[in-house]
């Protein structure tokens, strides 16, 4: 044991000697030029790559951690500027939600693209030269975003086309699913501004795309009318629901027209039909009443059709049945009015359809 404790004492001894040597050797030799020149390397210009230098006094693992983390605090303050840069040119009308989405999708996470190129010891520290080929990055990320904007040029122009032929059902649906791209597509095209220094071609080819789209979408939504009318037995209350349904989905309401008295855009109008039904008895528990409505929606020229069904809701008294009708329409609420609605505009293609389907 006391041999083995001389031994361990007499590697450590010799560890400290070698360490001594390699720190007074790195304190002897000069900083490397790429540490201390500022003038641009032709190896890397920087037109074409991001160029840091990292340095520790720890280990030479340390130093080009630090210099691939000054390279990406660079495209960090990059993306910064270019978002604002973006937003501000390509608002197309978008809300201040869709903005908020675009920032919170905007990263850059191809570390991997971050290379090493140089490493050296010298006045006591550790030094690495990290770069990023700025085309090589850009090449990875448009690789990246091929499939959705392929997708998105092809929902764009289906949405296009069938605003041109006037099928707005069509048009809401290849509208709504370009749209869902737009966000990941603006970040990524943030991305490669800040990677290029500019706009890339595609951008521009999107950009103009989108924001025609979006105009065509502007106009579209101003025609927009959904004319809303009882059919059968006066409801007044239901009325009022059915109407103030329609208006929390963003939609104008028409006059109680039918489509064939819609003159005004008329490829842009719908109608909405409301068809009370109840069921009164007497049972052995008193009156009895049973109510529910049937919606059916439709565009008025061409376009889908749709229906939902209100569940049925029972009313009692022991024996007033009028009381027991009334009580029965009171449980067909806002929300119960509003659900069925939004079923029967969607399935109808008037309105888009949500994320779990129509």
């Amino acid at each position: 044991m006391r041999a083995r404790a001389v031994a361990l004492r007499s590697l450590a001894a010799a560890a400290l000697v070698a360490a001594g040597t390699l720190a007074a050797c790195s304190a002897a030799k000069p900083l490397p030029a790429f540490a201390t020149s500022n003038a641009d390397d032709p190896k890397y210009p920087r037109s074409r790559f991001l160029v840091e230098v990292g340095s520790s006094v720890q280990s030479a693992a340390d130093a080009e951690l630090q210099a691939k983390e000054k390279v990406s605090a660079d495209i960090r303050a990059e993306l910064s500027a270019e978002t604002r840069s973006f937003l501000s040119e390509n608002s197309g009308g978008d809300s201040q939600s869709s903005s908020m989405e675009v920032r919170q999708k905007t990263h850059f996470e191809r570390a991997d693209l971050i290379a090493i190129v140089d490493r050296a010891v010298g006045g006591g520290s550790y030094y690495a030269r990290a770069v990023l080929d700025r085309t090589k990055a850009d090449a990875e990320m448009a690789r990246a975003q091929q499939a959705d904007l392929v997708s998105f040029h092809q929902y764009c122009d289906s949405a296009m086309q069938a605003a041109q032929l006037g099928k707005p059902g069509e048009f809401v649906t290849a509208k709504a699913r370009a749209l869902k791209l737009v966000a990941a597509l603006d970040a990524t095209f943030i991305v490669r501004r800040a990677l290029l220094g500019r706009p890339s071609e595609e951008e521009r080819e999107f950009a103009s795309a989108r924001n025609a789209l979006l105009k065509v979408a502007a106009e579209s939504e101003s025609h927009r009318v959904v004319e809303v009318r009882i059919e059968g037995a006066p409801a007044p209350q239901l009325l009022q629901l059915a109407v103030a349904a329609v208006r929390k989905l963003g939609l104008r309401v028409g006059e109680n027209q039918t489509c064939a008295q819609v003159t005004d855009h008329p490829a842009e109008a719908a109608e909405l039909v409301l068809s009370p039904e109840e069921t009164c008895s007497e049972g052995s528990l008193g009156e009895k009443c049973e109510v529910a409505v049937r919606l059916h929606a439709r565009g008025c020229q061409g376009g889908g059709e749709g229906e939902s069904r209100t569940a049925q809701m029972r009313g009692m008294n022991p024996s007033d049945r009028e009381r027991a009708r009334a009580a029965a329409w009171k449980r067909v609420d806002a929300q119960v009015v509003e659900g069925a609605v939004g079923a029967a505009l969607r399935s109808a293609q008037v309105v888009e359809c949500s994320a779990s389907g129509c």
